[in-house]
């Protein structure tokens, strides 16, 4: 990812970010966004939570585990891609990453 000095990196998640320290990863502003035990699709529900200051950043999703013990692998992709597309929605300059 080719990160501009302005630019911050949001990573969004379920409780599976919980031990992510954001100082570690990057010398860059790193926001870390936890929703424990939340499905991608609770997550997706709950995007008018998230306020950014930054318009120019980069999005980590990494969510979508909690989804399989009641989802086929096929929907909790579906899922995951549709929360995807709502934070693009929420943040158009943003650029989105998501496993």
């Amino acid at each position: 990812m080719n990160l501009d000095r302005e630019s911050q990196i949001v990573i969004i998640g379920d409780s599976i970010i919980k031990h992510i320290i954001p100082k570690k990863i990057s010398s860059r502003n790193v926001t870390k966004i936890t929703f424990p035990g939340k499905t991608a699709d609770e997550i997706s529900n709950q995007l008018d939570q998230i306020k950014l200051k930054s318009t120019q950043f980069h999005i980590i999703i990494h969510a979508g585990t909690n989804n399989l013990p009641v989802d086929t692998a096929e929907t909790c992709a579906k899922k995951v891609g549709q929360l995807a597309s709502n934070l693009k929605t929420k943040f158009p300059t943003s650029r989105l990453e998501y496993q």
